[in-house]
């Protein structure tokens, strides 16, 4: 990777070098869900290739390890398909590895961070009532940037992202007699 930001042009874009301290004075706050990785991809396998479908959308291909959807590093789109191998293999195949060790990161090296994992949450619906971690999301982000607080550590919290059910798909995936 030639930059951890994808600063490579910066000062070609803004006319001056980028500022590394400057950068590290900004508060991010970074917040998913515990369920992150319930819904499988539709486009994509974890190698990259279409995922195999009838005419009538149905799977055909039960050997093809399907990754969860909003894992981005397995969209182009996203992030190129090289850099997303890179990524995974320094970070960590799953989800819930990348989560911990990007947080870590950030935090050993200075940045303003904080970070929460939402209990019984989806990325689908965040940010509905239907939630069940709604009232403390809102709580949270309200007092993020209405007071500068870091996410409060509570019940609202847990400390991963729920790979169950991925372990299912890959599961399924290298089962073939539960698809027959």
């Amino acid at each position: 990777m030639t930059t951890l930001f994808g600063i490579r042009d910066f000062k070609e874009l803004f006319g001056k070098d980028f500022d590394l301290d400057e950068y590290k004075k900004i508060q991010f706050a970074y917040f998913v869900g515990e369920l992150e990785a319930k819904n499988p991809a539709w486009e994509r396998d974890k190698e990259g290739k279409d995922i195999e479908r009838n005419e009538n959308g149905d799977r055909t291909n039960f050997s093809q390890i399907i990754p969860p959807m909003h894992d981005m590093s397995y969209y182009p789109r996203s992030i190129d398909t090289q850099r997303a191998k890179y990524q995974r293999q320094i970070l960590g195949e799953d989800l819930s590895e990348r989560h911990q060790k990007c947080i870590e990161y950030y935090e050993q090296n200075g940045y303003a961070i904080t970070s929460k994992i939402y209990r019984g949450t989806e990325h689908f619906g965040i940010y509905t009532r239907s939630n069940p971690s709604f009232e403390a999301l809102i709580r949270d982000i309200t007092s993020f940037y209405k007071e500068r607080k870091k996410f409060p550590e509570d019940i609202a919290g847990v400390s991963e992202i729920s790979m169950k059910p991925q372990r299912v798909r890959e599961q399924e995936a290298n089962n073939p007699i539960m698809h027959e």
